[in-house]
Order: structure tokens, then sequence, then C-alpha cells
């Protein structure tokens, strides 16, 4: 079963002048947990990032233990619009006989 996780909050959320505000919803799996709070944000490339450190954080929290995990972190803005998706897919193989 996965480890259920609060939404990654790198950055204070926070008004900032044409900034809009984004989700980082996170997908271990089957589990899909839904970010409620978001982010205010300027550009798409803090978008990536901020995307991109949810999805180590995410595997950081999980994947320790485990021998094949899919994540994700589905980015939506305030009107509900899907912007990006970050995937990761990690396997251990074992290479020598036990």
């Amino acid at each position: 079963m996965p480890q259920r996780r609060k939404p990654c909050r790198n950055k204070q959320a926070s008004a900032t002048f044409g900034a809009m505000r984004y989700f980082f919803n996170s997908r271990d799996i089957d589990c899909f947990e839904s970010d409620e709070i978001g982010l205010e944000l300027t550009d798409l490339e803090d978008v990536k990032r901020e995307a991109a450190i949810c999805l180590a954080e995410l595997a950081r929290d999980v994947l320790p233990g485990c021998e094949s995990r899919l994540l994700a972190i589905e980015v939506r803005d305030e009107r509900g619009q899907s912007v990006l998706i970050t995937r990761m897919a990690f396997e251990v193989r074992v290479l020598i006989p036990r």
C-alpha cells in the first residue's frame, strides 16, 4: 500500500502581481493526492522547477524499501487546466543469484 504524503510545499504561497496559482497533485501507483492549496508562481519555468522538487520529495518519501514504483506530479492551474506532468519510474533489478 503506498504511503500517503502531504502535497509539496517548497515555497510559501503568496499573492504576487502577475502570478497564477498552480496545484501540484501527486500520484503514487493508484493513490491520488489532490493539492487544494496551490502555489502562486509567475512562469512555466518556476512551475517545472517546483514539479521536479515535488517529485523528488515524493520519491524520497516512498522509494526506500521498494522494488518497483511509478510516481507522478500532475500540475493544474487555477482554472483547472492541466499544465504539465512529471513522471518517474523506479525499478530494482537484482542481477546476481541469491
